[in-house]
């Protein structure tokens, strides 16, 4: 199963307002200033993903589905810290698994944890024009 990472455009938006609406009841603007509990839980995804470890792992689902020792094998990641890691980003709702057998097959819960990595790379690799 793979993720097809799909470019997103939020409506009312252009290439210069770089996605934010100004609308303060949009679901992607102001809207979610007050939700502290997402807030909080949105603050952990990112903290999670400041690790690059953990980077690497989430990189290697965008392009699909893996087990533990395929991630092992392209991260070069020892299996204990893996294993620890995807742990972690299942308990946060990052990944999930599925069971075959013995084996432990890994995924991306879905396409914004792909966009949320990806479009970060993206930005950090663009030239700076300062």
């Amino acid at each position: 199963m793979t993720h097809p990472v799909r470019t997103h455009t939020h409506p009312g938006t252009d290439s210069h307002s770089h996605g934010v609406e100004e609308s303060s009841g949009s679901a992607d603007g102001l809207g979610h200033v007050d939700d502290l509990a997402a807030i909080e839980r949105t603050a952990e995804v990112f903290k999670a993903l400041a690790t690059p470890s953990r980077l690497r792992i989430l990189l290697v689902l965008s392009h699909g589905q893996s087990t533990v020792t395929n991630i092992v094998d392209i991260t070069g990641l020892s299996q204990p810290l893996v294993s620890q890691h995807l742990k972690l980003l299942r308990g946060l709702h990052l990944v999930s698994v599925q069971r075959l057998g013995r084996e432990a097959i890994y995924s991306l819960m879905d396409d914004h944890v792909a966009h949320i990595i990806l479009d970060a790379m993206a930005h950090t690799t663009e030239p700076f024009e300062g």
